[in-house]
């Protein structure tokens, strides 16, 4: 089997991966919920702090959940991934797998 087709199918492997792990988080009640992100704010601070932050890694978790579906969607449909930071930087991921910065 070709390289890229491979790697495609690879890729959206982990597109139904990760569907079905927000799935699962999703279908978590409110108190499991809340307790995996304390879990995580623990990590970070202690106390009563942990209850100020609780909201704010929910929110991340979310927003991060979603962003990684768009990106490896992306990569799917569009054979590739390109990344800026730092203004000169930038990494791609092309079709065929081939990770590099220039």
């Amino acid at each position: 089997m070709p390289k890229k087709k491979v790697l495609r199918m690879s890729i959206l492997a982990l597109i139904i991966i990760w569907m079905l792990a927000i799935f699962n988080f999703s279908n978590q009640n409110g108190d499991e919920s809340s307790n995996l992100s304390k879990e995580v704010a623990s990590m970070f601070v202690s106390g009563e702090k942990i209850r100020i932050i609780e909201p704010y890694i929910r929110k991340i978790a979310h927003l991060s959940e979603y962003a990684i579906r768009w990106n490896t969607i992306h990569v799917f449909l569009f054979d590739g991934f390109v990344a800026r930071w730092k203004k000169n930087w930038i990494l791609v991921i092309d079709g065929n797998g081939i990770c590099y910065i220039r």
